[in-house]
């Protein structure tokens, strides 16, 4: 998924998109592919939007590095993910899906092992965060207070950049310019 504007890097981002923005001389998203490409994976779907036309020219149809890259154009939002729905067809029964701006040392093959293993209709990788909250925090319901903490952390796992694999491709709802993702897929 390489379409986002990339708001939060201006004005690095305003003439480049971000997973062409440089790490090393190189970038972030050529990083990801040349790590994908390690691990055995030739046949790329890369959706486009913002600038799109900067990504398309620097890597072509792949053939340079021997592999294979379709674009997906999204003509309008389609929220996260949504433009894998505009895939017609795809090579393997199991989908690897990455923002492209992720810099990872996942193991991409124990992710997969993993998910088969589970027999899972989806995987999701993200990173636990543990917050120390410097204020009191309240559980409430409704109006009523249920409890009340001083000083406590909180785990979260947020999801802002993300890495999963999914057995099948997404329904889109453009009526709600949404991806179908029904809770009971979320691997445990």
């Amino acid at each position: 998924m390489a379409g986002g504007r990339g708001e939060r890097l201006r004005p690095l981002t305003d003439t480049v998109p971000k997973p062409l923005l440089k790490i090393d001389n190189k970038p972030i998203l050529e990083h990801n592919i040349d790590r994908l490409i390690d691990f055995g994976m030739d046949d790329f779907h890369i959706a486009v939007k913002y600038l799109g036309e900067q990504i398309e020219n620097y890597f072509g149809n792949g053939s340079n590095k021997s592999i294979n890259i379709n674009y997906i154009r999204e003509t309008a939002p389609m929220g996260t993910i949504g433009a894998i729905s505009l895939i017609e067809g795809f090579s393997s029964e199991h989908v690897l899906i990455i923002n492209s701006d992720v810099l990872t040392n996942i193991d991409y093959e124990d992710f997969y092992r993993n998910f088969i293993e589970e027999d899972a209709s989806m995987a999701v990788a993200s990173i636990p965060y543990k917050v120390n909250m410097p204020f009191a925090v309240l559980e409430t319901s409704g109006n009523r207070i249920l409890s009340f903490a001083k000083n406590r952390f909180i785990h979260i796992t947020p999801m802002p950049e993300f890495i999963y694999c999914k057995t099948r491709p997404l329904a889109y709802d453009s009526r709600r310019r949404s991806t179908s993702m029904p809770q009971n897929l979320w691997m445990q």
